[in-house]
């Protein structure tokens, strides 16, 4: 038996980012190997999240205001936010299978004699250079020579890179033995430069098949049908998609954050985790998000759902319902929304999935079994 050590965004306050780091932990724990999940907690993950932000905290000093009004947020959002973080922290200690040890830099890990036979890296935007400050070495491997390095739906996140990132990441990835992207765009733009082999991988939430996420479906929460919107950043036009279909239909509006934008039809689960997130997916009328996680568990649970990608960086969502051959639930503006209700072949869909999953298990698979030189 291997012993795996996978390197991710896992103690990010995210729903997505704990739901991708379980479901590929998990899968690789059904090809047969020891898997943990290596506890790394660089700073620029442990400064923006929890109760307490540091990272925001940082950002308002520049005046007396900016402080006030930061410790006006934090105490109000304090309840809510405790909260938050004991449902997050109870997803991580049922799910997950931290290592004991816990590494803060790559210094740290460099020192380090790492007792794996394996190392994955991903997914999750781990080689986006805006979340991690720049580049981080720990996400190539370029720590330890005796172990077998891979990235698994490594994602860069955005659609365009700086002068010198593309050849940073190059640079990280040479020390992979094989390279592992999520989006045809980061391929893309890291084949302009790199000779080796790109695979495209499938993102880990859907290596798991629907019944391995029930386990976490309980009691619909919510007594009535609702419309249920998960967004990441503040969209104008997703909102006003959201307002329309729960007027036309008589539903709710569930959704994760403490500012109602929907009046009386909104109800607010700000606390909700992973766990709770999914749930609440289930047992929706409708989905309304501009997230790609959000848009995998519609999928998931074969719901109706619109997609409002950002503008920017929705590569990946894109990607993935071009892939899926779904490309019509992704609209932009209010005015180019149709009939929700609108037919979705959730049969062709699971086939393009699972031909998807197959590749992706394969190539999972043959990283797995090479051995130490």
């Amino acid at each position: 038996m291997k012993k795996v050590g996978l390197f991710t965004f896992h103690r990010a306050r995210n729903i997505g980012t704990s739901l991708q780091a379980y479901a590929l932990q998990k899968y690789l724990e059904t090809c047969g190997e020891m898997v943990e999940i290596v506890d790394y907690r660089p700073w620029y993950i442990e400064e923006s999240f929890g109760i307490f932000i540091k990272s925001l905290y940082k950002k308002s000093r520049n005046s007396i205001k900016g402080i006030i009004i930061f410790w006006i947020k934090t105490i109000l959002r304090m309840p809510f936010a405790a909260r938050r973080e004991y449902n997050f922290k109870t997803f991580w200690k049922e799910n997950f299978r931290i290592s004991e040890k816990s590494y803060g830099t790559y210094e740290e890990l460099q020192n380090t004699e790492l007792d794996y036979t394996h190392c994955v890296y991903g997914s999750d935007q781990i080689w986006n250079p805006d979340l991690t400050e720049g580049i981080d070495n720990v996400y190539f491997g370029m720590f330890n020579s005796g172990i077998i390095h891979f990235s698994y739906a490594a994602s860069i996140g955005k659609d365009k890179l700086k002068d010198g990132e593309v050849e940073k990441i190059i640079d990280g990835i040479n020390n992979l033995s094989f390279v592992g992207v999520r989006e045809k765009s980061a391929k893309a733009a890291l084949k302009r430069k790199y000779n080796g082999d790109i695979q495209i991988n499938i993102d880990p939430t859907l290596l798991l098949e629907k019944k391995e996420w029930m386990k976490f479906i309980k009691e619909n929460p919510i007594k009535s049908e609702y419309v249920f919107v998960y967004v990441l950043e503040k969209n104008q036009e997703l909102i006003e998609v959201a307002k329309t279909i729960a007027e036309q239909e008589n539903l709710k509006i569930v959704f994760l954050d403490l500012k109602n934008y929907f009046g009386k039809r909104g109800i607010s689960k700000y606390t909700a985790g992973p766990s709770e997130f999914l749930n609440y997916i289930y047992h929706a009328k409708y989905v309304i998000t501009n997230s790609f996680h959000g848009t995998v568990f519609s999928i998931i649970f074969h719901k109706q759902f619109f997609s409002i990608p950002f503008q920017e960086r929705g590569t990946r969502v894109v990607d993935l319902l071009e892939m899926l051959g779904i490309s019509e639930r992704i609209i932009y503006k209010k005015d180019e929304m149709y009939d929700i209700k609108q037919h979705i072949d959730y049969e062709n869909v699971e086939k393009r999935i699972e031909d998807n999953r197959e590749c992706s298990r394969k190539y999972i698979i043959n990283a797995l079994g090479m051995e130490r030189a």
